[in-house]
C-alpha cells in the first residue's frame, strides 16, 4: 500500500504472533524470523478467507493515501473498517458527525489467544546527534546537558518558550490527557511550529521526551478536531497496554562493507515477503501448495544470513 501504516494484513497478523516490518523480532538478546512461523502462516490463511468470502476490499491491498482518503469520507457509510496510522487518515475528523460514527479498535485477539503489537516506548534521535569530542573538559557536565534536553520541563519550554506568557504551573490535582497529574497549564496554544518571535522550534533542540504532553493539563471535549493530537496520545496510551512482549529495534550504525551488504539482502528479501503476502491473500497462491516453495526462497534471498549478520553486529554497532 502506498500509505503509511495502512497494510489490513498488518493488523491482522498480529493477531496470530508477532509480525513487523523489520521482518525480525529480538527478545531475551536473541534474534528471530516473523515471516516464516506457523502464526504467521496461520494468520495469512485467516485473510485469505476474508477474502474469498468478500470481506477484504481488494483495493486496499493496493490503494495509496488519497484513495483510502476517498474511499472513507464518499463511501464511508458502505465500508466497515480501515487500516491507517491513524483515523483522519480515511475519515475528517473536523466533521463531528462521522467523526462520532468512528472509532479505533484496540489489537485484535486471535485464536491461540495471541493480543500484541509492536510498540516503540524508548527514546530514539533523528536529526539531532550529540557528540562529546576529546577536547571536552567535563564530559559528565555534558552528559549532564543532554539529559536535560530530555526532561519533560525541558521538552515543553523547547515548544512553549516563555514562563507566565505561554505556560504556567498547572494547579495542584489537575489531570493531564491519560489522567496523570498535570505539570503545566497552556496559557496560549502549545506550538508545534518552526521558529516563532518568542518559541524555539523543537527541531532545534537535541530532542523532546515523547510522553511530555502527557503532563499537560487538559480541558476540553477529546473529540473536537482542535484536540485531535490529544485524542491520538490518548488512543496510544491505549494501544500501549498491548505492547507485544519483544524488544524495540532501536537505530543502529553500521561500517559502510556491513551496511551496504544488510541492505542489498533486505530489500529483494522484503519486496519477496510484500509481494507473497498478498498473492497468499488473494490465492494467486496456495498457502497449502505453495508455503514450502515460499520458505525456500527466503532462504536463497539469504533471509537466515540476514538475521544472522544483524544478530552479530547489533549489539556491537
Amino acid at each position: 500500500v502506498g500509505t503509511w501504516a495502512a497494510d489490513p494484513y498488518y493488523f491482522v497478523l498480529n493477531a496470530f504472533d508477532f509480525f513487523d516490518y523489520s521482518l525480525i523480532k529480538l527478545k531475551d538478546g536473541k534474534f528471530s524470523s516473523c515471516a516464516d512461523t506457523e502464526g504467521f502462516k496461520e494468520g495469512l490463511t485467516f485473510l485469505n478467507k476474508l477474502y474469498s468470502e468478500g470481506l477484504l476490499d481488494p483495493t486496499s491491498l493496493t490503494q495509496d493515501g488519497n484513495q483510502l482518503t476517498q474511499l472513507a469520507r464518499n463511501e464511508g457509510d458502505l465500508i466497515g473498517a480501515y487500516s491507517a496510522g491513524h483515523i483522519a487518515m480515511g475519515i475528517d475528523v473536523n466533521n463531528r458527525e462521522a467523526f462520532d460514527r468512528w472509532t479505533y479498535i484496540l489489537p485484535l485477539k486471535g485464536p491461540n489467544g495471541y493480543q500484541g503489537t509492536p510498540v516503540a516506548e524508548q527514546e530514539t534521535i533523528a536529526g539531532g546527534p550529540f557528540a562529546i569530542t576529546d577536547k571536552c573538559k567535563n564530559p559528565a557536565a555534558a552528559f549532564r546537558l543532554a539529559d536535560m534536553w530530555f526532561g519533560n520541563l525541558d521538552s515543553y519550554v523547547w515548544q512553549n518558550w516563555s514562563k507566565g506568557k505561554e505556560w504556567e504551573d498547572a494547579a495542584e490535582g489537575t489531570k493531564g490527557i491519560t489522567g496523570y497529574d498535570a505539570d503545566y497549564r497552556p496559557i496560549t496554544a502549545p506550538s508545534n511550529s518552526g521558529i516563532t518571535t518568542t518559541n524555539w522550534s523543537s527541531t532545534t533542540a537535541l530532542g523532546n521526551r515523547k510522553d511530555h504532553k502527557l503532563y499537560i493539563e487538559f480541558t476540553g471535549d477529546i473529540k473536537d478536531s482542535a484536540n485531535y493530537e490529544a485524542y491520538l496520545i490518548q488512543v496510544t496510551e491505549e494501544y500501549k497496554k498491548y505492547r507485544a512482549d519483544y524488544e524495540q529495534l532501536m537505530p543502529t550504525w553500521y561500517d559502510m562493507e556491513l551496511s551496504t551488504e544488510l541492505g542489498n539482502l533486505f530489500t529483494p528479501i522484503n519486496d519477496y515477503v510484500k509481494a507473497a503476502i498478498v498473492d497468499f491473500i488473494t490465492g494467486n497462491k496456495s498457502i497449502e501448495k505453495d508455503w514450502q516453495s515460499y520458505l525456500d526462497g527466503l532462504e536463497q534471498l539469504g533471509y537466515y544470513r540476514y538475521i544472522e549478520l544483524v544478530q552479530e553486529n547489533y549489539f556491537n554497532s
